[in-house]
């Protein structure tokens, strides 16, 4: 941490040097902490994120930047000296685009059969419920990640057999 409160960055793995657009080089030298925020997001760096860094926690952000196309989740975490004093800090980032668009599909998926007026659900090759809409979870609760075998939702109702050829 610099007299002014700042933080320089010493290193970062390879997914955050090409996140930032930075080479090793430039981590080698030190770079600025507040070089990688944009001028519109600083002063809410500065408000909420440093002061954490430099009471020596992690911070994890989640982004998409213009630099590289996608998102990205990013670990800054503060490094201290033996007195106890941050004096570096790391950041490690992995691409999540990937997870976040199958966050959106996923989404769109549960918002389409929470449409239906009807009872739905699904299970995996192993028995667990892994899709369940509204009206299912109205009447029985979250069934998901429970087996079919497992659940009290075929004894407790009237005409169970037919619900489990419905929804196989």
């Amino acid at each position: 941490v610099l007299d002014d409160g700042t933080l320089k960055v010493f290193d970062m793995n390879v997914a955050a040097q090409r996140l930032f657009g930075v080479s090793p080089h430039d981590i080698a030298q030190g770079i600025f902490a507040t070089d990688f925020i944009p001028i519109e997001n600083y002063e809410a760096f500065k408000q909420n994120i440093l002061p954490t860094l430099q009471r020596g926690e992690s911070v994890t952000i989640k982004e998409s930047t213009e630099i590289t196309s996608g998102y990205w989740q990013s670990t800054i975490t503060p490094i201290k000296n033996k007195n106890g004093e941050v004096y570096r800090i790391t950041i490690f980032s992995k691409d999540i685009t990937a997870e976040n668009e199958r966050e959106k599909i996923s989404a769109l998926l549960q918002s389409a059969i929470d449409s239906w007026p009807f009872e739905f659900w699904a299970r995996d090759n192993e028995g667990r419920q892994i899709l369940q809409n509204r009206v299912s979870r109205e009447r029985y609760g979250n069934l998901i990640g429970l087996n079919v075998e497992d659940s009290s939702l075929y004894l407790n109702y009237e005409g169970s057999e037919n619900l489990i050829q419905r929804a196989l």
